[in-house]
């Protein structure tokens, strides 16, 4: 992204990659980072290049002991390069320089909020650089390797759009643009029509747990008072949408759907809702989080 660049498709903010220009030193996994979907971000040369919001941020957490650690969220949902749309947190690590940044400051996307360097454990000029999805909980989680990282940590890759990024060493890396997004909103939610197929790719979360029905809950997609869904065939996951041994439901675990397609049995314009049958069942859904096929 550039400096002062926006990104907002459909009143929604795109997750921009961070600076400019953009190599990776060290990947996700390996290294310091075993275990974890960190990465470390590189400008166009051995100097200090700046870091710009991806989105509009507040600074929740700091940790001026640990390579002035930061940690900064997303001020509303926003969306992910895989398509999910839910708030973001991310840390930026090694800035000599903490001017302006204090717990609470707001940021607007494209303003900086960091710049490369060499405080705490770092060889070179770099950011350590982390997303997770979902609100911030806490700061470090260690695991079985010993590396402490962000928790709920996600592929960078699968969290930033590369829009006006230009990337180097590290092209054969799944990026996306905005553009590689097909995006279906209440607005218009008509792309969706009767008799086409379509999925919801991404993760959703367990709301509430209907033991009597074996059924489920999720207010992203069938909204307050929406019908439930039938526990089979879904597919209990982890945020990353790895499919988990343990399938059985409790409130606050993810879920994904098969890689079935669906198709839409009828349409509702006053909520923007397709219907759908879902192991027999016929359901409402919101069109927004839709792919269509």
């Amino acid at each position: 992204m550039n400096k002062g660049q926006k990104s907002i498709t459909n009143s929604i903010q795109n997750i921009l990659m961070p600076m400019e220009v953009t190599g990776i030193s060290q990947a996700d996994n390996e290294g310091t980072h075993l275990g974890t979907y960190a990465v470390d971000l590189t400008g166009a040369d051995c100097g200090k290049s700046n870091a710009y919001a991806p989105v509009d941020v507040e600074c929740v957490a700091m940790d001026t002991k640990n390579g002035n650690a930061v940690w900064w969220q997303s001020i509303a949902p926003v969306r992910f390069a895989n398509g999910a749309i839910d708030y973001a947190v991310f840390m930026l690590i090694h800035d000599n320089d903490m001017t302006g940044i204090h717990i609470g400051i707001k940021y607007d996307q494209g303003t900086q909020i960091g710049t490369e360097g060499t405080a705490g454990y770092a060889t070179g000029n770099h950011i350590h650089f982390e997303v997770a999805k979902g609100k911030f909980s806490h700061m470090y989680d260690k695991n079985s390797q010993g590396t402490y990282h962000l928790p709920n940590n996600v592929p960078v890759e699968e969290a930033c759009f590369i829009d006006d990024t230009k990337m180097l060493n590290c092209n054969n890396w799944s990026w996306k643009y905005t553009k590689d997004i097909e995006i279906i909103t209440k607005n218009d939610y008509d792309v969706i029509n009767v008799g086409d197929t379509f999925r919801y790719t991404a993760v959703y979360e367990v709301n509430q747990v209907l033991v009597s029905t074996d059924s489920i809950w999720c207010h992203k997609l069938t909204g307050d008072g929406g019908a439930s869904l039938p526990a089979k065939p879904l597919i209990k996951c982890d945020a990353y949408g790895r499919t988990t041994i343990n399938q059985v439901f409790m409130v606050g675990d993810y879920f994904k759907f098969p890689t079935d397609k669906l198709t839409c049995l009828g349409k509702d314009k006053a909520t923007a809702a397709i219907q759908f049958k879902l192991n027999g069942k016929l359901i409402w859904g919101y069109a927004e989080p839709a792919h269509k096929e």
